[in-house]
């Protein structure tokens, strides 16, 4: 899965990039575009959605009513995680779990808080933030459903090295387990 998480660009700008990396990409990944409210032709986009914690309720049933596609939602707190059990989702990312380059002066959430995040979640739990090939077993430890970098990959000299090494150890050490949880509230 490619993520287009760019907040800072033009709908225009984004929707440029957004075709491009689908000529790319054709159908050998699937592209999540970030939606946070503003993107108006999302609902001709066929890849998947990806939707901001910061969404409220009307933004989010717009985009779940047209569930022809991989929705996604990013949290960051437990609260924020059984709030997510009642809507129809695929899956969750939940970080920044390690200090990362991207979120420099973001608080960390760590392994800890993330394995309460899975165990409380019905959906599929994604980590993010800070995450390489030095902790990422430990990540995995906590039976999350998989990983999202940018740095591990992107700061790499050999990022396609990298991305393998990544994946690798990823499926060395995946748990199944999401599917069976109960959270108690």
């Amino acid at each position: 899965m490619i993520r287009v998480r760019e907040p800072d660009l033009e709908e225009h700008a984004i929707w440029s990039l957004v075709l491009e990396l689908n000529r790319i990409v054709e159908d050998r990944a699937l592209l999540v575009c970030n939606y946070n409210g503003r993107l108006e032709r999302e609902s001709t986009f066929q890849g998947g959605i990806h939707l901001q914690e910061s969404l409220n309720k009307r933004q989010v049933s717009i985009v779940l009513k047209q569930k022809s596609r991989i929705v996604g939602r990013s949290i960051h707190t437990r609260e924020m995680a059984l709030r997510a059990n009642k809507d129809p989702l695929d899956y969750l990312t939940f970080g920044t779990i390690f200090p990362s380059l991207s979120h420099p002066d973001g608080s960390t959430q760590g392994l800890k808080a993330l394995s309460e995040i899975v165990d409380c979640s019905i959906h599929p739990i994604i980590a993010i933030g800070g995450i390489n090939q030095y902790n990422i077993a430990n990540v995995m430890s906590t039976k999350v459903y998989g990983i999202s970098v940018i740095g591990a990959v992107s700061e790499s000299d050999h990022p396609v090295d990298s991305a393998r090494e990544l994946s690798e150890i990823a499926n060395l050490n995946f748990l199944e387990g999401t599917k069976d949880r109960k959270c108690e509230s």
